[in-house]
Parts: structure tokens; sequence; C-alpha cells
């Protein structure tokens, strides 16, 4: 789900659609309907940017949720819950903000040692800053 989530994503039109509390759906031959998002987390959640909820027999309650806070976004998948999985996804999402923070690794020219090679030694230089959790 993390996979199809992260390719989904890239497309602007998918994003803003999964954010939206509400849409108006119209038709033709009858009245335009005005339909209310059931992912709960978008009005509780503060920063909460999609995604889907679900339900099956097989699978249980189900929940995507991503959350934006600064420049970080991250982005829980919770499968065959309870029928309270937005507590779970917000527990989550909790702690990924809190218990993570990005960090440089390697600063673009960095050196990094050297790797040797027949013949002597090569200087390794980093080509580009790389960051992670």
């Amino acid at each position: 789900m993390m996979l199809l989530l992260r390719e989904v994503s890239k497309d602007a039109t998918f994003r803003h659609l999964v954010a939206r509390r509400f849409a108006v759906v119209r038709s033709d031959s009858a009245r335009p309907r005005r339909i209310q998002n059931r992912n709960v987390m978008l009005w509780l959640y503060p920063g909460a940017s999609g995604v889907k909820t679900g339900f099956t027999a097989g699978s249980g309650f189900c929940l995507i949720a991503t959350a934006r806070r600064g420049d970080r976004e991250l982005a829980v998948v919770v499968l065959g819950g309870r029928e309270e999985v937005f507590s779970d996804a917000a527990a989550l999402l909790n702690h990924g903000f809190a218990a993570y923070e990005l960090r440089a690794l390697v600063e673009e020219g960095e050196a990094l040692g050297s790797v040797r090679l027949r013949g002597g030694e090569v200087p390794v230089v980093a080509g580009q800053r790389l960051e992670a959790l």
C-alpha cells in the first residue's frame, strides 16, 4: 500500500482530491449533491492531507493517512484495525513527527576518505548532500 501511495502521490490532482473535506457531484438529471469525505483525520489531525479509509470483511477497518508539518510529510498505513483506526494512525504520525528528524548525513563536496584500487588510492568526495531521518 505504501508503494502504491508513493506513486499516486506524485500526481497533483490525486493529492488535491484526497485532501478535500467536501466535494460537489453534479449531474445533468439531478440537483448537485454535496458529499463529505469520511476521513476524520482531515478535521481532527493537524496537518492531515489525505488519503483513504476503507472496510472489507476480510481486511477489517483500514486507513492510509498522510500529514504535513513544515517541510516534512509522513504517511501511515493501518490495516485490519479495530473500528477506531484513526487513533492508531494519529499515534503513529505523532511518533513519527516527535521521534525522528531530518539530518544531513553528508554535505556536497565533503571528503569521505579514499578507496584503494590497483595502482593506488582514489579520494572519495560526496557528489551531493545526503539527508535521512
